[in-house]
């Protein structure tokens, strides 16, 4: 919703924002200089003027829904137990609603919210039931100025990264991996790279990231389905788009699979091919960082989204010249002004 003053059309969100942006969808405060989103006004509207800090002694918040007790302004959070709308305040609430707005600790039948979490993990446990080890804030970032780093070390109630702690800060739960013995932020003893676990889910974020980005833009494909016939396992493109007289198979290669060697790769891309007994357009998509033709820029990952899907919908109206050809986006020595098919069959 931020960008800068003048425009409409928002770019960035809170957390990625320029120092010199603005949030441009949402109506702000009418106090000069004020740029807090305006929730209040005189009962009966329906639009605010003003933030808690401007507004007028009469004024109450018109965006939000209020507690249904009489004359209460307060935020309601509390119904009964598989409602997902608060009706009543803590205040006014009835003797078995329970908080349905507000994530709660995650220790059976406790109602309590969360104020401690492992650290880098959100808050899952209140004071009574935190296990030990858990901090409060554990996402908290190091204060040290222009630093983004999580806050690994604690000093005089102060965080730090790894970087900027100060001598005899408290290490508040990076230790050693037992199985790479790198020092990081554990799970089960081992770190992110070791965990197979979060392996797992970081191998498909970026693959379902696609998949979203293809949905929201009216795509119809097939994903991460086997091939009928196959026959070693590895007949499995990550996006299958049928157009008819031919197939165009999108692969989604984080860090342009340089753990595989490529004639293993386009032996597999042939086999795929021979599998369809039909033509197959190929387009291997690298979401990760590389390196531009000289005296080029790279492009941000929006723009090379957007790319991957201009170059998907080109390649469903234009069948190939031959049996199979492949198209590779964003690998190293990428040439935005020239974009090769290579022939593979």
């Amino acid at each position: 919703v931020y960008n800068v003053r003048g425009q409409t059309k928002g770019r960035f969100c809170t957390e990625h924002k320029e120092p010199d942006m603005v949030n441009v969808k949402d109506k702000t405060c009418e106090a000069d200089g004020c740029e807090t989103q305006s929730n209040y006004n005189v009962r009966g509207q329906t639009k605010g003027r003003f933030c808690a800090e401007h507004k007028e002694p009469e004024m109450v918040d018109v965006k939000h829904k209020t507690c249904e007790a009489d004359g209460c302004e307060t935020q309601p959070t509390y119904n009964v137990r598989g409602q997902t709308k608060g009706r009543f305040c803590a205040e006014h609430k009835e003797p078995e609603m329970v908080d349905v707005k507000n994530k709660t600790c995650e220790a059976d039948g406790c109602e309590t919210r969360p104020a401690y979490g492992w650290l880098g993990k959100c808050t899952i446990r209140c004071s009574t039931h935190r296990q030990k080890g858990m901090i409060t804030s554990p996402t908290r970032k190091c204060e040290t100025v222009c630093c983004n780093q999580l806050g690994t070390h604690q000093s005089n109630g102060s965080r730090f990264c790894d970087e900027h702690m100060p001598f005899g800060s408290e290490n508040l739960g990076v230790d050693t991996c037992m199985s790479c013995g790198l020092d990081d932020i554990l799970t089960n003893g081992k770190c992110g790279t070791c965990d197979p676990q979060v392996i797992q889910i970081r191998r498909h974020a970026k693959e379902n990231r696609v998949k979203d980005i293809y949905t929201a833009s009216g795509f119809t494909f097939v994903h991460d389905r086997m091939l009928e016939g196959a026959i070693c396992g590895r007949e499995r493109p990550d996006f299958q788009f049928d157009c008819d007289t031919h197939f165009v198979y999108v692969e989604v290669d984080e860090n342009q699979h340089q753990s595989y060697a490529c004639e293993c790769e386009q032996a597999r891309m042939v086999n795929l091919v021979h599998v369809r007994g039909m033509p197959v357009l190929w387009i291997r998509y690298n979401p990760d960082v590389y390196e531009p033709s000289k005296g080029q820029r790279k492009l941000k990952l929006e723009q090379r989204e957007k790319k991957l899907l201009e170059y998907t919908k080109w390649a469903m109206i234009h069948p190939p010249e031959s049996m199979s050809s492949v198209l590779y986006l964003f690998y190293d020595e990428y040439d935005t002004k020239i974009q090769e098919w290579h022939k593979l069959v």
